[in-house]
């Protein structure tokens, strides 16, 4: 179970449930919208995890951070539009932001235990919102039916997304089921 949660949701004034189409890619994800004041809010693990790999790259003019943890033999969680990192993690990273390089592997992996800092996110340049996902490789979503979303990556990566915020302790996940309010959480 995540027993912490994963920024200060009194900064956040949007959540998206994982499963969505956005500009006709399915996201295996959901998103967080910041509130317009929060310019940049706090990213923690919610579970004791490893950062097993990691993007750093260009969006907007912005050095951008995606970052993979796996929790269990099945789970994985990850974030994207990050802006800024722990120094564990800027460390191992390179120090110009690259545009399609592969992920960073860390090895060995970062352990973070639940609770920690991992970084902070103003989210995207144009629309402040930013990644949060849960992948179970023991679930196996059915796509949705063919010409409603374009084929990308993500869409294989649907295929194990779960609602993210089932996995959190009961008074945290209802806290972030109550702001999705009737959207649901996803596949």
């Amino acid at each position: 179970m995540f027993s912490e949660h994963i920024t200060d949701l009194s900064l956040i004034d949007s959540l998206t449930p994982a499963g969505t189409v956005q500009g006709g890619d399915l996201k295996p994800h959901g998103y967080l919208g910041n509130k317009p004041s929060a310019l940049e809010v706090p990213v923690y693990a919610p579970v004791d995890s490893y950062l097993l790999d990691f993007d750093h790259y260009v969006q907007g003019g912005d050095a951008i951070y995606g970052l993979k943890f796996q929790v269990s033999c099945e789970v994985a969680y990850y974030f994207d539009h990050l802006r800024s990192v722990v120094s564990r993690i800027q460390e191992i990273s390179p120090d110009v932001a690259a545009g399609d390089s592969p992920p960073t592997t860390v090895y060995p992996p970062l352990f973070f235990q639940a609770g920690d800092l991992i970084g902070y996110t103003g989210g995207t340049p144009m629309s402040k919102i930013w990644d949060f996902g849960v992948l179970n490789n023991l679930v196996w979503n059915d796509l949705p039916p063919e010409g409603t979303y374009d084929y990308s990556p993500n869409v294989e990566k649907y295929r194990f997304a779960v609602c993210q915020y089932q996995y959190f302790l009961e008074d945290i996940r209802e806290q972030y089921m109550a702001m999705l309010g009737n959207q649901g959480c996803g596949p």
